[in-house]
């Protein structure tokens, strides 16, 4: 079994959809990019004491426009993706 792990965070959020965007996305409705990144955060909590063994590395945040959110959150779940999972010493990142 290959030890290795890519991770993709799929954020939602965009100003407007586009015309053309085939991604599941939308403009936010009042509270739930917390209730999103909220939920987020547990699923990474889980996921990681599911994954102890395994050492990603790629980590791609991506969807919507994830920069439409408050870099606080971006902050948050890259503090805790180090803190959840072992990453590579060379881990790529990217949004």
């Amino acid at each position: 079994m290959n030890n290795e792990l890519e991770l993709y965070f799929h954020i939602p959020f965009c100003q407007r959809k586009c015309l053309y965007c085939d991604f599941l996305s939308f403009a936010p409705g009042e509270g739930i990019i917390n209730r999103y990144m909220d939920s987020l955060f547990k699923e990474i909590t889980f996921r990681g004491s599911q994954c102890a063994n395994r050492i990603v590395t790629s980590v791609f945040i991506g969807g919507g426009t994830p920069s439409f959110i408050d870099p606080s959150f971006i902050k948050a779940l890259l503090r805790l993706v180090r803190d959840s999972f072992l990453l590579s010493p060379d881990c790529e990142i990217s949004i």
